[in-house]
């Protein structure tokens, strides 16, 4: 099979990917090729919510080194698991769910920064959509020192998919927010707990924070007020670490 790293190329070798239900992230082709099966690589992609993307020829040969023959795949570096899986884990060792939930983080060195302070502050895990979030590549595994591969990433189709099942599983949702009065300092952090970050543009939706049980801000008495998704994660992270591990 032709391989660059975490790509795949060739038009036999991207379909055979796609017939073995393949874990496959995003998908080149080049724009007007016409393919006899090329419909079944769209079917595959828009069955899996895998973001298919038309191309000038020029782009894939920037992407890969050999004839790639117009199709381009990125494989998935981890193995994603269903939220579900991850709560039904969490419980069975009886503990109280931590979870980091990201919405529109699509920054690859954000997402592997966060991965890296999730694992460190022991979170049981890191929940993403598939659509608007960062594809993990490997930039993202160096980013995160390697952590990205160390711990559990749930996947789910949309915020909204992740948002039923936080709910139908009793786990509060809370929502960083910039403009809340309310201060991360104020809430109990040792109860099970989903935190949702997002991404810099826009932060967290509104659909979001109709969910939240709390919407909290990260006090900054200085005379700047922003700090990137990747830091704010870390600083809430760590006050869960504080209250769940060192109680004044």
């Amino acid at each position: 099979m032709a391989k660059n790293n975490d790509l795949i190329f060739g038009r036999l070798p991207v379909l055979e990917q796609c017939e073995a239900s393949a874990p496959i992230e995003k998908i080149w082709v080049q724009a007007g090729m016409q393919w006899k099966d090329m419909p079944a690589v769209r079917k595959y992609a828009a069955d899996n919510n895998i973001p298919l993307q038309s191309v000038p020829f020029q782009k894939l040969n920037k992407m890969v080194k050999g004839n790639h023959q117009g199709v381009v795949a990125q494989m998935a570096l981890v193995d994603y698991v269903s939220l579900q899986q991850l709560i039904n884990h969490i419980y069975d060792k009886g503990e109280d769910p931590f979870l980091i939930v990201l919405e529109d983080v699509t920054d690859t060195r954000n997402l592997g920064g966060i991965a890296r302070t999730a694992l460190c502050s022991g979170a049981h895990g890191i929940v993403i959509p598939k659509k608007g979030t960062a594809i993990i590549h490997g930039e993202t595994v160096k980013s995160s020192a390697g952590a990205i591969l160390n711990i559990e990433i749930a996947r789910e189709n949309t915020i909204s998919d992740i948002l039923d099942i936080l709910k139908s599983n009793g786990i509060p949702v809370y929502g960083a927010d910039a403009g809340s009065k309310e201060s991360m300092y104020d809430i109990n952090w040792k109860e099970p707990s989903a935190i949702v970050m997002g991404g810099e543009q826009h932060g967290i939706s509104q659909k979001v924070k109709d969910a939240c049980k709390s919407i909290f801000s990260i006090p900054m008495p200085g005379k700047f007020d922003s700090l990137n998704v990747g830091v704010a994660t870390g600083v809430v992270a760590f006050e869960v670490v504080r209250q769940r591990f060192y109680p004044s």
